[in-house]
């Protein structure tokens, strides 16, 4: 592998069994119907993308609330409901998300949306398509993720991390491009929250050595072990995953200890 997305990295940290059926060994699996949640988002993402191709003077909430509405008559999602008070009760839930996004973001004009970035590092390629980026006055930038999920804190360290592996490669990828980053945010429509990631020259030179080891590992790694957790159950790759009956029991039982040649 010579190209790496954040997901590509992340997928890796949380798991390199996982990482291997995907991008090693390319197992192929059942594509899954789209539920309600990923049509959802999707029309939300592209509605607030397309209120920036308007002018300026007709970026308002009316106008924005306008476009989710005949992205939703387009798209596949009022097949999904089982009635229209369910209908009734995403498409209201939307149009507050999107008064959210208008109070924070409408009448800012970005720096980029959803705009591809890539770095090359040492002899890989780190890529990755950004959601938003605005220009601060100081000439700085701010990435932003907008997320249509409602907000939870990690408890976890670990689990910290891996959600902050897609903005650190944001930043590490603006930065070997030769801007400045200051900061990058998971924005949460539902919740009107930023989940704020503060940045320094020297955190940015952190994330990049972190990533050229990660990716270093993977190279040398011949044995791609699993690492159970509770997302096990959602993986695609759980039903031929070896010893996947250890890890039923460890989803019934997740403070159980693992031998070392699991």
């Amino acid at each position: 592998m010579k190209r790496f997305s954040d997901y590509s990295l992340s997928t890796y940290l949380r798991c390199p069994r996982k990482f291997y059926y995907k991008y090693i060994e390319k197992v192929k699996i059942e594509k899954k119907s789209l539920s309600i949640s990923m049509i959802f988002g999707n029309i939300i993402h592209n509605a607030c993308k397309d209120l920036y191709i308007l002018k300026i003077e007709d970026r308002t909430i009316d106008n924005l609330q306008k476009i989710f509405r005949q992205y939703w008559k387009k798209s596949p999602i009022r097949k999904l409901f089982n009635n229209l008070e369910e209908e009734r009760q995403m498409g209201l839930r939307g149009l507050v998300m999107l008064e959210n996004f208008y109070k924070s973001f409408g009448t800012k004009t970005p720096f980029q949306i959803e705009g591809y970035v890539e770095y090359k590092i040492g002899e890989y390629v780190l890529f990755g398509r950004i959601d938003r980026i605005d220009s601060e006055e100081d000439g700085s930038l701010s990435i932003v993720d907008y997320k249509t999920g409602s907000y939870n804190e990690e408890s976890d360290e670990l689990e910290r991390e891996l959600k902050t592996v897609q903005i650190r490669l944001y930043a590490v990828l603006l930065y070997g491009n030769h801007r400045i980053v200051n900061n990058g945010s998971f924005y949460y429509y539902h919740d009107n929250f930023f989940d704020m990631i503060e940045f320094t020259e020297e955190k940015i030179k952190y994330d990049t050595s972190f990533f050229h080891e990660v990716i270093t590992d993977i190279q040398f790694n011949r044995d791609f072990i699993i690492q159970p957790s509770f997302h096990c159950k959602f993986c695609d790759f759980f039903d031929i995953c070896q010893k996947s009956d250890v890890k039923m029991e460890y989803l019934e039982n997740p403070t159980k200890k693992f031998d070392e040649n699991f």
